[in-house]
Parts: C-alpha cells; structure tokens; sequence
C-alpha cells in the first residue's frame, strides 16, 4: 500500500490528511465536494479484500451498518472503489478516543458509568440489527468535545441476526484485537452479544485501573490469562471503585459467556442503576433499556420505576437498621427471585432482578443472596422462619 493517499481523490472525495489507521486500513480526513462537507475516509489496504467474495461480504455490512441510525453510532455514508482500491465513507467524529482521554489522567467513576451506559446503548442499537462488533477497545469509541460518546470501527463487525451459537467466524480465523478479545473469539467458537459485552467490561477496567484486566508482559500470557486466571479485583488498583462498580465489570468479564449480562441492554442497565439519581436520564432524553420504539417500552419503564421504588424502601429500610442501636440484627438479608413476565420479552426475565440486586448490594446494611441461593434460603425458611439464614 502507498505510504499515504493524501492529496488523493476518491469518487467525489479529496483526501486531506491521514488521522488514524484501523484493523482493514488507513482513515483519513476528507472532504466531500458535492455535499461541501468533511468526512472521514478509510482506505482498504491493498491484498484486505482479495475476491469477489470478500469485496460482497464487505459491501453487504457496510449496507448493514449504513441503517444503524443511533447517537451512539458513527454513521456510514457510503462504500465505493476507484482504481482498484475499496473505501468506505462515514461520519467524521471530532474529539479524542478513549484511549487519549486516559492518556490525559484518571476518569472518575460517575463518568465511567456515564461513558460505559452509553456505549452499551450504542452496542443495543447494533445488536437489535443482528451487528456484533467484536472488535470494541479505548481506540474504537470517540469521545466528543460535548461529552457524547461513538462507537466507531465496524470494520470486523459480524451480521449474524440469530446469533447462532454453533457458528464459528465466518472467515475461520481469529478477527479482534487480543487483549480485548473473549475467550470464545480466542478459541474461535460462536459471537453473539455477550462477545461484545465482555469487551466493554474490559474496556471499563482498563479506564477505571489504568491497567488492562489481561495486560501479561507478552502476547501468550494475555492469551493464557484471557483462557484460564480470573482478573485481578479492580478496587485492588484503584480503592475509590465501588463495590457494585467493581461486581458490574467482573461479571461482564465472567469466562463461562452464559455467565455474563447476555445483551448490551442488560449491562447498560446495571450501569445505569449505579448512578446517582438512577431514574433520571443518561443522554439528556429518558433512558431506555430497549433501542428501539416499541409497545413493551412503556411496560418497561413502569417496572423500573416499581423496582425503583421498591430499592429505595429497602436502602432506607436497611440504613435504619444500621443505625439503630437496639436494632435486633445488624443487616437486612434479601434474596432477589424471580419475576412474572407477562410482556413474552424474555429480555427481562433478567434485567430486572439483576437491576434490583445492583442496587441493593450499594448498601452496607443489606446482604443480597444470590438467586441460585434461592432453592436453599427457602427450604431454610420453611422448615424454621425465624432462623437466620446466615
């Protein structure tokens, strides 16, 4: 590939400067003379798209990520060839990516559950559209001088709409960037949201530490870390985390993926429930868990702002017992169960306990059994229910 197509044309696109380079190619500042405005460009490397084959399953997911329309997306305007040589044209984000944002100093974690919130709303759109990025990490998501956050680089993203599980990669070869990589990419077994939760759990330990959670001193031992050692606790490098912030990453990077949050709508809503002012917006509009408008929206919002309420009545509930001197037991025990579903979304048979319990466990006061505890605690609770459980 030439050193540089500065100066270039392509179609009606004049290259201006070189701004970055991607897993596929080069990126570049340009501007678009018939619409008088700058995009951003990236140029295939010569030898990336080999056949026809290749060149259709490239235009097939720029067409995909062309109907992404999402505030949390860049946007994909186009995808030509001229002499030769494939491009893709899209929305030219101005600010630094994630990566230089660290680089600058310590993120706080309000902010890191603000960015984290809105780039799982961003994964929700894609994943709603059959898209799993899979190749998400600090250099892939912009950062805007208002503080809006996009996901860019969907140049390895896979469109997979049943997210079949028995697939491996189309290609039959491993697509990522390693330490960001999930152990079924690694083993090149079946992606589907979970793959993509998983990097953005690493993603948020690295802002949150400075570290990576699998940063070995060499490619084998991040391999070898990634396949068989849990990640060292977060509070452990930075003591100001939060429990609930920390127990939000580590399940994101669980290894067993049916362990994990099993979408980006899961996840964001554990990150929104760690908020101060959890009911409120993330973007400035009312968060939804779900992307798209839909009928159960509404039902939705009125068991969050039930769950909501309910927390609120136990946090309190648990503070006073704390407090009390004469309190009988020190801490309030709660088991989050089940609930009925009644929207047929099997969406919620999770979010909403996972949402109930991440809020509960942010106090001291209150111990959260986990649900698969459930069989026990009641068969404890039967045979005697004033014996404590612990």
């Amino acid at each position: 590939m030439n050193a540089s197509f500065t100066g270039r044309t392509f179609g009606r696109y004049r290259l201006l400067e070189r701004i970055g380079a991607g897993a596929m190619g080069e990126v570049y500042r340009a501007h678009d003379d018939r619409l008088d405005r700058d995009v951003a460009v990236k140029v295939i490397r010569s030898g990336t798209v080999v056949d026809d084959d290749a060149r259709r399953r490239l235009k097939r997911e720029a067409d995909t990520l062309s109907k992404l329309n999402h505030p949390n997306i860049a946007t994909i305007y186009d995808f030509d060839s001229d002499a030769g040589v494939d491009f893709v044209v899209m929305e030219l984000v101005a600010g630094q990516t994630l990566s230089q944002r660290a680089r600058a100093g310590a993120i706080d974690e309000r902010e890191l559950l603000r960015i984290g919130a809105l780039i799982a709303l961003g994964l929700g759109e894609a994943h709603e559209h059959g898209v799993i990025h899979r190749d998400l990490k600090p250099g892939n998501v912009m950062l805007t001088p208002k503080g809006q956050v996009k996901l860019l680089d969907f140049g390895l993203a896979r469109r997979d709409v049943a997210f079949d599980k028995t697939a491996a990669t189309a290609s039959g070869t491993l697509s990522g960037t390693f330490p960001y990589m999930a152990p079924e990419q690694l083993r090149n077994q079946s992606v589907g949201p979970w793959t993509d939760v998983w990097a953005l759990g690493a993603v948020l330990y690295e802002l949150a530490t400075g570290r990576r959670p699998f940063g070995g001193d060499d490619l084998a031992s991040t391999i070898d870390g990634i396949l068989n050692h849990a990640p060292e606790p977060p509070s452990t490098i930075n003591a100001s985390l939060s429990p609930g912030f920390e127990q939000v990453i580590l399940k994101a990077l669980s290894k067993p993926a049916a362990e994990r949050y099993q979408s980006a709508a899961e996840f964001g809503a554990a990150l929104q429930a760690l908020q101060p002012g959890a009911a409120s917006s993330t973007t400035g509009a009312r968060w939804s868990v779900m992307t798209t408008a839909r009928p159960r929206r509404s039902v939705l919002m009125r068991w969050t702002a039930a769950a909501v309420l309910l927390v609120g009545v136990l946090v309190a509930l648990g503070r006073f017992a704390w407090r009390t001197p004469r309190a009988p037991v020190d801490r309030l025990s709660v088991l989050v169960g089940g609930v009925e579903n009644r929207t047929g979304d099997t969406t919620f048979d999770q979010m909403l306990p996972e949402l109930l319990a991440t809020t509960l466990e942010q106090s001291r006061a209150i111990t959260v059994y986990p649900r698969s505890n459930m069989g026990y605690v009641l068969r404890r609770m039967q045979r005697d229910p004033a014996t404590p459980i612990d």
